[in-house]
């Protein structure tokens, strides 16, 4: 998903996180369509949470950060999924990408 900070995204859990945790895996950054003239000013924080309680804050990221890889621990029974990116001092070219994400059941964190 590409997106301008400020913004929410949320998923309704469900069945699938009923009984059991599920793991958020995926990769966060700024956009590098960012025009090089702007970089400085783009900045974003990532955020995970379910049922309105943060699982991840990642602070706030830069272009020159990278992409960030997400492994979030997603508690079992949890209705609601709630992914932000909140902008840093401005909103002027916050362009954040949430890639690859999936949801995964039963794997450990950092397992394949």
């Amino acid at each position: 998903f590409g997106v301008q900070a400020p913004s929410a995204i949320e998923f309704l859990g469900g069945d699938a996180a009923k009984d059991a945790p599920l793991h958020l895996r995926g990769v966060v950054g700024i956009d590098d369509g960012v025009p090089k003239d702007q970089r400085a000013v783009s900045e974003v924080s990532f955020l995970v949470e379910g049922d309105g309680k943060v699982l991840l804050d990642t602070g706030p990221l830069t272009p020159d950060s990278g992409a960030r890889e997400l492994d979030v621990l997603i508690p079992a029974g949890t209705q609601v999924l709630r992914l932000r990116a909140d902008p840093g001092k401005s909103d002027r070219w916050d362009h954040a990408d949430w890639v690859e994400l999936r949801l995964e059941k039963g794997a450990q964190p950092g397992q394949p």
